[in-house]
């Protein structure tokens, strides 16, 4: 397993737009989500370019209700 580096940490809170504009962020075994105050003062092509990111893409997600299983089947 690699080392985690601070600095390379440090870089990647940069390029998201400082710690300030992180709203939340989350993570599972290969990815870390974050949720931006303002998502236009990311940088993501800089973020690809980070020896620890395979890649970096915006979500988009749909809220609802609670019948999303219904509708799931339907796409």
């Amino acid at each position: 397993m690699s080392k985690v580096k601070q600095a390379d940490t440090d870089r990647l809170i940069d390029l998201v737009g400082g710690r300030d504009n992180i709203a939340t962020v989350s993570h599972c075994i290969t990815r870390l989500r974050f949720v931006l105050h303002q998502p236009a003062n990311a940088r993501p092509k800089e973020i690809e370019q980070l020896p620890m990111v395979k890649g970096c893409f915006t979500q988009r997600r749909a809220v609802s209700g609670g019948d999303w299983h219904r509708r799931w089947r339907l796409l």
